[in-house]
C-alpha cells in the first residue's frame, strides 16, 4: 500500500476497521479502533521506509458492524473482518 501511495502521490490516508458480529456492540467498536491503528502503524513504517513523510493517516471511527458477507460461516465472518483505506491526493 505505501508504494502505491507514493506512487501515486496521495496525500491522506483515511483508515476505518470493521469488524463481524460475533461480540458486543462495544467491544466491536474497540476491535475496529484496534484493527485501523494496527494497519495505520505498519503503513507508517512502510512510508518511513520509503522516506515518504508527507502522509496524514487518520483513523476513521468504526461505528459497528457493517457486513460484506454472511457470519453464518468461518469464512464470510473473517471477510468482515476488515480495514478499508480511502486515499486522497490532497
Amino acid at each position: 500500500m505505501a508504494q502505491t501511495i507514493q506512487k501515486s502521490h496521495y496525500k491522506t490516508v483515511g483508515l476505518t476497521g470493521y469488524t463481524d458480529n460475533v461480540f458486543t456492540a462495544a467491544f466491536n467498536v474497540t476491535l475496529n479502533q484496534n484493527r485501523a491503528q494496527a494497519v495505520a502503524a505498519r503503513l507508517t513504517l512502510d512510508l518511513q521506509a520509503l522516506r515518504d513523510p508527507g502522509v496524514t493517516i487518520t483513523i476513521v471511527p468504526g461505528y459497528g458492524v457493517v457486513l460484506v458477507a454472511t457470519n453464518t460461516t468461518a469464512k464470510g465472518r473473517a471477510e468482515n473482518r476488515r480495514v478499508v483505506a480511502t486515499l486522497k491526493a490532497s
